[in-house]
């Protein structure tokens, strides 16, 4: 009855406060399986099993199987006490119980009296008899005691299958083949993964990774799961990431402490413009200070009880502008624009903050609180230009001139922040009864602030600097982006246990979300009205306003082999090189489609059965089915809108203990797991969001003082070379501009977007199959190993495509973007066709060209025919073998080695070729496959792939003599080389990086790369009760300095040879100091 009553109250609250809330994290909570047997060996039925922690106790009888189950137990160290007539009670301490893993205890009787107690040693057995999650779980214990970094994201990395994202950033890694943005982030019951893009925390299109500000003082336990998905998980093509964070107890402790690392007792940072033509903003130096308070306790005791933790972090790079250029300030003889700003700081602030409330109304039922967040400011260099970087957007570029006088542009900054906040419910309703439950909500801001408002140009004309390979930002930032992101959650899970032919282990749950994402996206520059152009004219947008834009001012002479271009452009001098006239490709800009207001709706309900067919064989069965509603804006119909429906993933999983001893596990498993598409996809295929891109305007001025070009597009300014104008063109060419052979050198400019994008009636969710084997053994003196093979295959994608090849698009035929599950198969639009039959469209119908006396050709009409597109495949086969000891007896031990090969022609939902965060809408389908788009579609080793991972991590406390007490720790991770590509730009959309060129790795790999951290940390006891514990650790200690990227743009964007292909782009981060001091009590 007073179970009963419970439920019934917290039924009430919890559905009082949702009120339209939703969704869906994942369990914050483990389970606990104690075995009671005796000396022989025998399980013994009716003992009485007790567990307990300074949050209360519970007590379960064991079955005739010697067993008692605990679940909705939260995570931590608990003390198990079994007690059975006739035997010495047997007490295990500081069991560590985890996150969503079971954990075996193993209690072993002795003979004699009850009111005895044997401690039982080494009674946590690391592994779980019916679970075939691939999962690496390590707690506050192991983070205290080795080198590693102080954010959340620096432990993702501890475990097999964790890889670097690439260009997704430390704080988004590659995890069992899928890209950066297909992970899913839990921290205590909040989903935190970004819902534009699907990474961890804030992230934008621009500055990309940016994370969250939770470090190691908040987390308890990281739980990183990279395969043999159960039911209970879904939304994510990589990992599962679910971390929980520190409670309080009846006991007052916390700690006062600092971090520091400072340049000084640091290795400098190797630069790459030595090796560069084009010159980047050079980052020196690295001083942060990261010190805080954390505490807990109890508000009454045994009932209710408080953590909470307050965290400043303050990063101060040093960076500065390349020689040469005018922020340098040695840019002669340009001293009319040299601003000389030396090395300056550009420091991000970040205040983070944790709190957490736990109120146990029983031992059986507990409810929590939790709250955190990360404001943060970072300020930014000057805004001038379009580089970005640690040092923001600016040193590139030229300074101010008013008047004749250099001043430098305003100091942008960026602020942004994270809130979020759970409450969440566990309780025991009957030994064989648990529910979990909770609401929560995870809101995310950005803001790029205080920035020059003019267009932004990127200048390869050889006016500033006499070189036209050397690119030198002109005007304002380009593209910015603010947002606001808004997610709402609900979760619950029941499991019951029963017996049916052997015991039952039933979990039923149902995650809802609802998110939000609004977005302010354009480029910076006034507002102006779209030219007079065969395709204006025909679209009706003459003199709508184009909002800013950006884009590249080339030189005539270098680009078409014609000092006036050939159409009489005013010519300009340069240093040191022949005068030339100027011309803008201006590249991007939008006049529709924003701001844009989008929405999801994701719902999940799962079931799986644990079964227990006898003592050595279990069998999980399992089934979720997902759907997603998506919203893009109200404005645009028919197509604001599309469900995703209809999305059963299956779960089946086999686990067998083949000697019998519960010592050891072998266990096979099949899932289909289905992808949450994030939300960039509604705001730019359902926003409304359209382009009429890569215009080409002739420049009649340049700036008094830099002599660089000015893109002015008003009346009495620049001057519009409008589609087909065949300036230079050989006979049957069509484009704005030829080269003085007559080949095309600028291609027609072409409207992209203008309604939302058509959904293909049909289309459901993308998701990949996976099959696990693997092995677990436990080993003398505390050791286990295991040893698995992951097998990860694609099936399905959702990308946006066109009926057209990049050919007909240049030729100036309208494309209409569909999103469809593409295949070799996907019939979406009418055929294009060549003017001669005999031609094909594959090779751009090279003598009759395209057939225009049909307006459908191209659009969404499917004609029966197949458009053209390949398969797309991802396939992902590893094997993982590992190593550990957990702490015992002073020291603990983790080795893990992954063997892996990662193939095939789609990446997923960031390219890391081009750098495009547009998941499920990048540009890769975008043109049917033709000889325009080279190898793009033949498979071979993607970016993430990598052969070698190896880490090994652990830690030693000297128990003795006079080193007593300093405990020693080691970080050692190699890892072998990621594929390099010769890469072209795009032939529509003149991106660079977009085409593999003789196929993907084609030339080989990056050299092996590795770090080995040490650290070493010393308590003194000040009282009984108070310690002062400093520490040191140095990361890299050897100083690797291996090139870690290389540039593989064979290409410029928008053409021409890239002088530094094949450079440097980014070296391994130098030899770091860190020291710190922790007052704790």
């Amino acid at each position: 009855m007073k179970s009963r009553s419970v439920l019934l109250l917290f039924v009430c609250v919890l559905f009082t406060a949702l009120s339209g809330w939703a969704q869906g994290g994942q369990v914050t909570v483990g389970t606990v399986q104690v075995t009671v047997e005796d000396a022989t060996g025998a399980v013994i039925p009716g003992a009485k099993v007790t567990l307990s922690s300074p949050m209360g106790s519970r007590t379960v009888t064991t079955d005739d199987r010697g067993i008692a189950l605990f679940g909705g137990v939260a995570p931590g160290l608990w003390t198990i006490r079994a007690e059975v007539p006739g035997f010495k009670a047997a007490e295990a301490k500081d069991v560590d119980v985890r996150i969503n893993v079971r954990t075996p205890v193993i209690l072993v009787m002795e003979p004699g009296d009850v009111t005895q107690t044997v401690e039982v040693t080494a009674a946590a057995i690391a592994i779980d008899p019916g679970s075939t999650n691939l999962t690496a779980s390590h707690n506050d214990t192991l983070y205290s005691t080795i080198p590693i970094g102080r954010n959340l994201t620096n432990t993702f990395y501890l475990g097999a299958g964790v890889n670097d994202g690439g260009g997704t950033g430390f704080a988004n890694p590659s995890i069992s083949g899928g890209s950066g943005l297909e992970n899913l982030y839990v921290l205590d019951g909040v989903n935190i993964t970004n819902t534009g893009f699907g990474a961890y925390g804030t992230y934008h299109r621009v500055f990309g990774p940016i994370g969250s500000g939770v470090t190691t003082s908040f987390i308890q336990e990281v739980q990183v799961t990279t395969g043999g998905f159960e039911a209970n998980y879904g939304q994510a093509l990589g990992g599962v990431v679910n971390v929980t964070t520190k409670s309080g107890s009846n006991d007052f402790h916390g700690a006062i402490y600092g971090y520091f690392t400072t340049q000084t007792l640091s290795g400098a940072n190797r630069q790459i413009n030595p090796f560069r033509t084009a010159q980047s903003t050079e980052v020196h130096g690295l001083n942060e200070y990261d010190f805080g308070v954390e505490a807990g306790g109890y508000i009454m005791k045994d009932r209710l009880f408080w953590f909470g933790s307050f965290n400043p972090v303050i990063r101060r790079p040093e960076i500065s502008a390349p020689s040469g250029f005018p922020y340098a300030g040695n840019c002669n003889p340009l001293t009319t624009l040299c601003h000389a700003l030396g090395q300056i700081e550009v420091p991000r602030r970040t205040i983070n903050y944790a709190m957490k409330l736990t109120g146990v109304i029983n031992p059986d039922h507990t409810v929590e609180a939790t709250w955190y967040g990360d404001p943060t400011v970072w300020s930014f260099g000057p805004t001038t230009g379009s580089a970005r970087g640690e040092g923001g957007r600016g040193l590139l570029g030229v300074p101010t001139v008013v008047g004749g006088v250099v001043t430098p542009r305003d100091f942008s900054r960026l602020d942004y922040s994270g809130l979020n906040w759970a409450i969440r419910y566990n309780g025991a309703f009957t030994p064989k009864w648990v529910l979990n439950a909770h609401i929560a909500q995870a809101h995310n801001r950005f803001a790029e602030e205080r920035f020059f408002n003019a267009y932004a140009i990127t200048d390869r004309t050889g006016a500033i600097t006499g070189n036209p390979g050397v690119p030198v930002g002109l005007g304002g930032i380009g593209f910015f982006e603010n947002f606001k992101g808004d997610t709402k959650q609900f979760y619950i899970n029941s499991m019951h246990q029963y017996k049916l032919i052997g015991p039952h282990e039933i979990n039923v749950g149902f995650q809802f979300e609802t998110a939000v994402w609004d977005v302010d996206a354009r480029r910076s520059g006034p507002s102006y009205p779209l030219p007079a152009d065969p395709q204006t004219v025909a679209a009706g947008i003459v003199g709508v306003l184009q909002q800013g834009g950006s884009g590249t001012a080339r030189p005539c002479l270098e680009r078409t082999g014609l000092a006036d271009c050939g159409i009489g452009l005013p010519l300009f001098p340069r240093p040191g090189l022949a005068p030339s006239a100027y011309y803008f490709q201006i590249s991007r800009g939008n006049y529709a489609g924003n701001p844009v207001f989008t929405r999801t709706r994701y719902g999940a309900l799962y079931a799986s059965d644990t079964w227990s067919i006898t003592d050595r064989i279990n069998i999980k069965l399992g089934l979720r089915w997902e759907q997603e509603n998506m919203y893009g804006n109200p404005l645009v119909v028919p197509t604001n809108h599309y469900n995703f429906t209809g999305n059963w993933a299956p779960r089946l999983g086999v686990t067998v203990d083949p000697w019998g001893k519960r010592k050891a596990k072998a266990y096979l498993s099949f899932g289909r797991i289905f992808e949450r598409i994030p939300l960039d996809m509604a705001q730019r295929s359902f926003g409304g969001e359209a382009s009429f891109i890569t215009q080409i305007w002739g420049a009649t001025s340049v700036d008094p003082f830099s002599g660089a070009p000015e893109f002015n597009p008003f009346p009495g300014g620049s001057i519009y070379l409008p589609s087909f104008s065949n300036f230079n063109c050989a006979a049957g060419v069509s484009a704005v501009l030829c080269t003085s052979t007559g080949a095309v050198r600028e291609p027609n400019p072409f409207i992209t977007g203008g309604v939302g994008t058509l959904m293909f009636p049909g289309t459901k969710m993308q998701f990949l199959d996976e099959f696990v084997l693997g092995y677990e053994q436990e080993l003398p003196h505390g050791f286990f190993v295991r040893t698995r093979y992951l097998d990860r295959r694609i099936k399905r994608i959702v990308e946006d495509v066109s009926g057209i090849s990049v050919e007909a698009a240049n030729a100036g035929m309208q494309q209409e973007y569909v999103i469809t599950s593409v295949t070799r198969n996907t019939d979406v639009a009418r055929n294009p066709k060549c003017v001669d039959p005999n031609e094909s469209v594959f090779s751009g119908c090279p003598t009759s060209g395209f057939r225009f006396n049909n307006p459908l050709d191209g659009l969404a009409f499917p004609d029966g025919i197949p458009d053209g597109f390949p398969d797309p495949v991802r396939n992902y086969q590893a094997v993982e073998v590992s190593l550990e000891r957990r702490l015992r007896d002073n020291w603990q031990m983790f080795i893990n080695w992954r063997i892996a090969k990662l193939f095939g022609n789609f990446e997923g939902s960031f390219r890391n070729d081009n750098g495009q965060e547009d998941p499920n809408i990048s540009s890769l389908f975008d043109f049917t496959n033709s000889i325009g788009l080279a190898d793009q579609f033949t498979p071979g080793p993607l970016p993430t792939d990598r052969l070698h991972i190896v880490n090994f991590y652990g830690s030693y406390m000297i128990n003795s003599g006079w080193a007593n007490n300093l405990n020693i720790g080691a970080n050692l991770r190699i890892q072998s080389g990621a594929p390099t590509s010769r890469l072209l730009h795009h032939p529509a959309y003149f991106n660079a990086g977009e085409i593999p060129e003789g196929g993907r790795g084609s030339l080989g790999k990056t050299r092996v790369i590795g770090t080995f951290d040490l650290h070493f940390d010393y308590p003194w006891k000040v009282t009984e009760r108070f310690t002062l514990r400093g520490a040191l650790d140095f990361f890299n200690l050897f100083n690797a300095e291996r090139i870690t990227q290389v540039d593989q743009f064979a290409t410029l964007g928008g053409g021409g040879v890239n002088p530094d292909f094949l450079t440097p782009l980014d070296f391994q981060t130098p030899f770091r100091t860190r020291f710190a001091l922790r007052f704790e009590w």
